[in-house]
C-alpha cells in the first residue's frame, strides 16, 4: 500500500500557524520573485520516481501565505522505500512557522518522545543540511501507523533548522523555502542512523541546487582533493535545541 499524507494533516501542517500572519500585507508591496518555479525539480533522478500527489485547495495556500509548493511521494525502484515530500516557498513571516511538532497533533498524531536535530552528510561525511526530525503515531483503524518526519528551511540551498523563531532568523530575505520529509515506519524502534533518509536527501539536494539554486552538480559536493569517499550512514544527531513550539495534506487542515 503506497505511503501518503491525510490531506487533513497536510493542511494543519502548513495553515495553522500562517492564518494570523497571513492577514498582514507588505507594506511596501510584495517583492518580486524571479527564480525557478518549484515544477522544475525533476519528477525522476537515480533510482528515484516521483508522482504529484493531491493538489492544496486555493484557500489553504492562501491562508498559509504559500506562494509556491510541490506535494510528491518518491519511490524507489531499487529498494522500494517510500517518502512524501511537502516542499513551499512564500514569505519568512508566513513559512517561518508551524512545525509538524505542534501542527501535527491537531491532526490526531501522538508525538513519540522529543524533536531531534539531525545533520545530513554527503558521501564524504561532510555536511550537506541542518533538519530537526520526530517520530508520530496515529491509530487507524484501531492498529499504530508511524510516521518520521524531517523538515528544514533555505533561502538558497543552504539548509538550516534554526532554534527559536525562525521567521527572526530569515527576517531580512524577501522568501523562504521549507521541506517536510516524511516516511512510514514498521515499528517505533527503528534507528536514525540507518535511515533511507540520509541516501534520500543526498540525493534530492543535489537536484535541488541544481534547479533551483543555480548550483552545478560539481557545485554541490565540496572540492575534497584526493578525499575518498567513505562508507556507512552518515548521522551526527543531538538534542534539538528548545523552542516553543498520510498526509502532509491533512496536517494542514486539522489545526
Amino acid at each position: 500500500m503506497k505511503f501518503g499524507l491525510p490531506m487533513v494533516l497536510v493542511v494543519v501542517m502548513v495553515s495553522a500557524g500562517g492564518y494570523v500572519h497571513g492577514l498582514l500585507i507588505d507594506r511596501w508591496g510584495t517583492p518580486q520573485f524571479d527564480g525557478p518555479p518549484l515544477s522544475s525539480v525533476p519528477l525522476e533522478f537515480g533510482d528515484w520516481k516521483g508522482e504529484d500527489l493531491e493538489e492544496l485547495r486555493a484557500d489553504v495556500r492562501n491562508m498559509a501565505g504559500i506562494h509556491e509548493y510541490l506535494h510528491r511521494r518518491y519511490r524507489n525502484a531499487a529498494s522500494g522505500q517510500e517518502f512524501v515530500i511537502l516542499f513551499v516557498r512564500g514569505r519568512p513571516r508566513n513559512i517561518g512557522v508551524h512545525t509538524p511538532d505542534v501542527c501535527f497533533k491537531g491532526a490526531g498524531y501522538q508525538q513519540l518522545g522529543d524533536a531531534r536535530s539531525l545533520q545530513f552528510e554527503n558521501e564524504y561525511q561532510q555536511k550537506i543540511g541542518d533538519f530537526t526530525y520526530c517520530d508520530f503515531q496515529r491509530q487507524i483503524e484501531g492498529l499504530g501507523a508511524y510516521t518520521r518526519t524531517f523538515w528544514s528551511w533555505t533561502t538558497d540551498g543552504e539548509w538550516v533548522a534554526p532554534g527559536g523563531d525562525v521567521r527572526a532568523h530569515f527576517r531580512k530575505k524577501p522568501y523562504l523555502y521549507k521541506l517536510y520529509i516524511l516516511r512510514p515506519m514498521a515499528t517505533p524502534e527503528e534507528k536514525i542512523e540507518n535511515d533511507a533518509a540520509h541516501d534520500f536527501f543526498r540525493e534530492l539536494s543535489r537536484e535541488l541546487a541544481k534547479t533551483l539554486f543555480e548550483k552545478s552538480a560539481a557545485d554541490a559536493v565540496p572540492d575534497l582533493g584526493s578525499a575518498e569517499p567513505k562508507s556507512g550512514k552518515p548521522a551526527a544527531e543531538a538534542q534539538a535545541p528548545a523552542s516553543p513550539g498520510e498526509d502532509a495534506g491533512s496536517a494542514a487542515k486539522a489545526e
